[in-house]
């Protein structure tokens, strides 16, 4: 856009949005300050790998909040009443997309991870995988394109890769929340309890991937409606805040599962009931902790077989297996 186009526009179709979008996604940065401090806080035994990829999502949204927080200022503070000013792209605002594209990329990356932990699915994994790896290599190339370009009418040259990468984003968050719900929905058994439990975990799941989604389609449909406006701005950084409070809402959440399963299973009278809480929490663990350690799963045949029985509260404590032999006979 250019000088002319700047000035004859509102400075609601321009500035305003950057304005409001920066303060949106301060306000969900302070929300992901105070899950982190939780995490850390209450999970401390989690594997030391663990840990560094909520701090560096962390650390990665803390600097993408400050770089458009620069711009903001930059354009309304430093050249406060400079239309001339307004035309230009500043570095931090190509500079955002990058930490942008680092925290999905580690938020994804880690669902991902879930994913093959619960079901070991070799093309389900692949084909989320190229969508991960396609967004955060195409959000790359945005980043080394735009520092080429000086103006917002420039941005024109790149905007098929802009475009790409909220369609990419759209994409793999809808196929990561609908494996996830499909996995879950197939665990499901004929006990209302442990229905109850997935059918809770469905829906979250849902809501963790909505948010992304609809940022990115937003930000996607905006930027073809209303190209000489940055309305697409504003969606685009919130998309990163939605990443990493998913990220770590799942992690948090693990207690609360913990304390479902754990009122569900001690309504549970028959021995059927308790082996089917057992095996779900095996299913669960896959998805919700970390996949590497069984928790208090059962595996049965006929109600006979091998418990395990780990620490719940320590990811890296070792199972202690006992046989079921004396499980065997018919239910009561």
């Amino acid at each position: 856009m250019d000088v002319d186009t700047v000035t004859s526009n509102s400075l609601g179709g321009t500035i305003g949005p950057l304005y409001i979008g920066m303060v949106l996604a301060g306000a969900l940065w302070g929300v992901s300050c105070v899950q982190t401090w939780y995490y850390f806080d209450n999970y401390g035994n989690d594997p030391i790998f663990l840990r560094v990829v909520v701090f560096c999502t962390w650390l990665s949204d803390t600097i993408h909040q400050i770089l458009i927080s620069q711009a903001v200022y930059n354009y309304t503070i430093t050249h406060f009443g400079d239309t001339d000013n307004l035309q230009n792209v500043l570095w931090s605002l190509y500079l955002e997309a990058l930490f942008n594209a680092i925290t999905g990329f580690l938020v994804q990356s880690f669902f991902l991870h879930r994913i093959w932990i619960f079901r070991k699915s070799i093309p389900i994994t692949f084909v989320i995988g190229l969508l991960v790896i396609g967004e955060f290599g195409v959000s790359i190339t945005y980043v080394a394109l735009g520092m080429n370009l000086k103006t917002f009418t420039d941005l024109n040259q790149i905007k098929g890769v802009s475009m790409s990468i909220n369609a990419l984003a759209a994409a793999g968050d809808i196929a990561i929340s609908a494996a996830i719900c499909t996995m879950l929905n197939a665990s499901k058994s004929g006990f209302a309890w442990s229905n109850h439990v997935i059918n809770r975990l469905i829906i979250y799941s849902i809501n963790s991937g909505l948010l992304t989604s609809i940022c990115a389609v937003m930000s996607l449909v905006t930027i073809l409606t209303m190209p000489n406006k940055l309305i697409y701005f504003c969606f685009y950084f919130l998309i990163g805040r939605f990443y990493s409070n998913s990220l770590l809402a799942t992690l948090n959440a693990r207690k609360g599962i913990r304390a479902m399963q754990s009122s569900s299973r001690g309504e549970s009278h028959s021995l059927q009931e308790r082996t089917q809480g057992g095996r779900l929490a095996g299913r669960l663990n896959g998805l919700m902790n970390q996949g590497d350690v069984q928790i208090e799963t059962i595996k049965a045949q006929d109600y006979s077989g091998e418990v395990s029985i780990g620490n719940l509260d320590d990811p890296d404590s070792s199972a202690r297996s006992v046989k079921g032999e004396s499980m065997k006979g018919e239910l009561p």
